[in-house]
């Protein structure tokens, strides 16, 4: 097996490539961006004890703070609850006019400009656990985003009929990867 040495940048010598004449290396790549985590937020407003139906807003509005500009990877939370229900994620750049709990999901027109994307929870993307959920969504592609005030505005949108038995059972955290 062959051993390669480094030389450094810039020596022209032609000596035998040794332990004491290393070959020349340039280094041309960036170190790779460092991801940002958000942390998990409690959904606020989730009612408890309530019986939504799929297309119904779960909670109310809320905001992560990001980085200005990045690619969303990865969506992750923990369901206190064990519901294990599939959910969206809408995403806006700006502020927007929130949908009220338990009742269907609407855009109001003026908003859609600021309409990002959304990230779909599956059912089968939850690790059902004892007593209650975790859940990790890698999003693919990653989804890009340029945001003037460092934040996402959010609201979560049922694709099941969950009944979470306290208002902070469910919490939602994103990982981003930077401009």
């Amino acid at each position: 097996m062959a051993e390669l040495w480094l030389r450094d940048v810039g020596d022209t010598s032609t000596k035998t490539v040794t332990s004491l004449h290393p070959l020349p290396v340039k280094v041309t790549e960036q170190p790779a961006a460092q991801s940002h985590d958000t942390g998990l937020f409690v959904v606020p407003g989730v009612g408890a004890g309530v019986a939504y139906t799929s297309g119904d807003a779960m909670g109310t509005k809320f905001s992560f703070l990001v980085p200005n500009s990045g690619h969303i990877t990865v969506v992750y939370g923990v369901d206190l609850d064990k519901e294990a229900l599939a959910f969206d994620l809408l995403l806006f750049v700006d502020d927007f006019t929130a949908t009220a709990d338990n009742v269907a999901m609407d855009l109001a027109d003026a908003d859609g400009v600021k309409f990002v994307g959304h990230l779909s929870v599956a059912a089968g993307n939850y690790a059902s656990l004892n007593d209650n959920a975790v859940f990790t969504t890698r999003v693919d592609p990653p989804l890009h985003y340029v945001t003037q005030n460092g934040r996402l505005y959010c609201q979560l949108v049922t694709r099941g009929v969950p009944n979470y038995t306290t208002a902070q059972d469910l919490r939602v955290g994103l990982r981003v990867l930077p401009d």
